[in-house]
């Protein structure tokens, strides 16, 4: 009798991993929060989503589709879902796609897009008002998810991948820092003195409007560039000149 040949399984839920490894769906969740494995999570966002890659240059953006991407955890998010149940993700650093060769790393394809590495991943919701914030996702245990080629790597026994332990020892990013970083990085790269900044007086434009012209809609939405502006003039960090 000839044997059945399924078609290939790529991921599965944590209760599925839990029963093909033989062990407890809280092993799987320490384990993640202990850099001892690489963990996913599938979110399901109130409103419509989609994802933007910012690059290297942390200019440049790149939206990919939301409804696919699987994101890696970092084991500080994981640690949180062990011991509150549930994690508020903002942006992440790698995720796994469906491609032409099957499931991959969402890094991997990037570079078909830009040979410059890239650095982030943001999530964005359309709210009710029409508007996009970086409102960030809930990830629950039901959110979880294991690659197929990760369980059979436990099945085998093998050392964590490098490249992943890298990826899941970082801390999650705050995204209000990299908006700063993003306006400093900006006013530097026009020449302008951030504690020397011209106001916009007379009906003329000031460094203000000189630097969200750059920056919204493609780096930052508008209420978030304001809002940034505005901690870092509070932080003394930018000023306008006397």
């Amino acid at each position: 009798m000839n044997e059945l040949k399924l078609p290939i399984r790529y991921y599965y839920s944590l209760s599925e991993a839990a029963k093909e490894l033989g062990c407890t769906e809280n092993d799987l969740i320490h384990w993640g929060a202990t850099q001892q494995i690489e963990m996913l999570a599938f979110p399901k966002m109130d409103w419509h989503g989609f994802t933007s890659v910012q690059l290297e240059d942390r200019e440049k953006w790149q939206r990919v589709p939301f409804d696919n991407v699987f994101v890696v955890l970092v084991s500080a998010e994981i640690q949180d879902i062990e011991l509150y149940k549930q994690v508020q993700i903002k942006a992440f650093e790698d995720g796994y796609v469906f491609t032409n060769d099957g499931f991959g790393l969402l890094s991997d394809s990037l570079k078909q897009i830009d040979d410059k590495k890239y650095r982030l991943i943001h999530y964005f919701s359309l709210n009710p008002t029409g508007e996009y914030d970086i409102d960030g996702v809930n990830v629950t245990r039901k959110s979880l998810y294991i690659s197929a080629s990760e369980v059979n790597r436990i099945k085998d026994g093998s050392t964590i991948d490098a490249n992943i332990k890298n990826v899941i020892s970082k801390r999650p990013v705050q995204i209000s820092s990299q908006h700063r970083e993003n306006l400093l990085r900006r006013i530097k790269a026009e020449g302008l003195d951030a504690l020397q900044l011209t106001a916009g007086k007379g009906g003329k434009s000031g460094s203000k409007a000189q630097i969200k012209a750059l920056l919204v809609p493609n780096t930052m939405t508008n209420s978030q560039f304001d809002k940034t502006w505005e901690s870092a003039m509070r932080d003394q960090v930018i000023q306008y000149k006397p």
